[in-house]
């Protein structure tokens, strides 16, 4: 977790790029953070960065003033100095991996070598994610990586790079636009191999992600095609374009995709309220049950807007309630979304709670409330409960919000 990871820490040559004043107030900084003491050594990372602004050791105090926030158990402060590293200090690969890691925490991290890369900065692009995977501790937190697709000249290089030099750190590889079973097949072969040349003990999992017509036709096969397979994502950009649907937006509903209620009487011209439709329901309903069906694990894809957080937590829970157990974050302000939709309301776990309870040993039928509940109100219930208490064995917050 945050607190057992190897901090990161100030090279001697970065260090040597400081002047007198600028190395004494950090070291001072240093001790104080070396000694625990969070909330001096907070204090001492700000005044530092309010005095020197234009210090080369920026991007580190910024980095350890998140450190000391996350410590202090102020989480929410704390992924903001997070974010302001990778918005500000990208390049600062050590800062911006341990940035990273942090804001993830208890998450799974994901280094996407595909869409976002231009093609001139591919191979690089690999050769950086390859050096973060190797040598920025991940704790607990998952290590995905989302390659190349398979009809793309960089897939096979992608494949024998990372699980060849840095198989060993990976839990999940991301394969995007699967349209079959063969597409499973042979990447778990190339798998298979490639993990036997770098004497691998433990399997690499599959995610496919759902960007074609024919992926979602074949999505029941595609779960079942091999025991590596950990979950499948829905990709709505690529799939709408694939279908030749008419919308721009990456994700999320359209203002166009609507019902309209009926006239009143003869007034076809007349005010009618009108209700947005959700564009991806029947893709989404349709990879849950086939991932239920095969016991992998199903996922809502990416949300564009990220200026529109209200418009993206309604997706995320669409999915959640749904089915799904979780969705990509394009940018850490989604994180906390993600975090919050699909974490239970406290509320919705203690009323599951109280019927399980009431219903005793799950069988009959009885009122509460002035509803009925069954056997099937208990199978209901125990969904949340449980989730509830997975996530409260890793967030001590959470089991503190469910009285765990």
């Amino acid at each position: 977790g945050a607190g057992r990871a190897q901090e990161a820490a100030l090279s001697a040559d970065d260090f040597k790029l400081l002047d007198t004043f600028e190395g004494h107030e950090l070291t001072k900084s240093d001790r104080l953070f070396a000694a625990k003491d969070y909330r001096s050594a907070g204090a001492a990372y700000e005044a530092f960065l309010i005095q020197y602004p234009k210090s080369k050791a920026t991007a580190y105090a910024v980095l350890r003033k998140g450190r000391c926030l996350h410590l202090g158990n102020k989480r929410f402060e704390a992924i903001k100095a997070y974010t302001e590293v990778l918005d500000y200090f990208p390049n600062a690969i050590n800062y911006a991996g341990a940035a990273l890691y942090y804001i993830g925490a208890c998450h799974s991290e994901n280094g996407n070598l595909e869409d976002a890369i231009p093609m001139a900065d591919k191979e690089a692009a690999r050769r950086g994610f390859i050096t973060v995977a190797k040598t920025i501790p991940m704790g607990s937190t998952q290590l995905w990586t989302r390659v190349n697709s398979l009809d793309s000249p960089w897939f096979l290089d992608d494949m024998i790079e990372i699980v060849t030099k840095a198989g060993d750190k990976f839990d999940v590889i991301m394969i995007p636009k699967v349209e079959g079973p063969e597409d499973i097949h042979y990447v778990d072969r190339l798998l298979a191999q490639l993990e036997a040349r770098a004497g691998l003990k433990k399997p690499i999992l599959l995610h496919a992600i759902l960007e074609t017509a024919r992926g979602v036709a074949n999505v029941e096969e595609i779960c079942g095609a091999s025991p590596r397979m950990q979950g499948i994502s829905l990709g709505p950009a690529d799939l709408a374009a694939n279908r030749r649907m008419k919308t721009t937006r990456v994700g999320g509903g359209h203002p166009d995709y609507i019902v309209r209620q009926d006239p009143t009487g003869d007034d076809y011209q007349g005010a009618r309220a009108t209700y947005q439709q959700d564009l991806w329901h029947y893709t989404m309903a349709r990879m849950v049950d086939a991932c239920v069906m095969h016991g992998v694990l199903p996922f809502y894809g990416p949300f564009g807007d990220i200026k529109d957080v209200v418009a993206c937590e309604d997706q995320f829970r669409n999915a959640y309630l749904l089915g799904c157990v979780g969705a990509w974050s394009l940018h850490p302000v989604q994180i906390d979304i993600a975090k919050k939709v699909f974490s239970p309301r406290p509320q919705d776990v203690a009323q599951a709670q109280r019927v399980i309870d009431a219903m005793g040993d799950g069988t009959g039928a009885i009122m509460l409330d002035g509803k009925m509940e069954d056997d099937a109100s208990v199978k209901q219930c125990k969904v949340v409960v449980e989730l509830a208490r997975q996530l409260a064995a890793r967030d001590p917050h959470l089991a503190g919000l469910y009285g765990f």
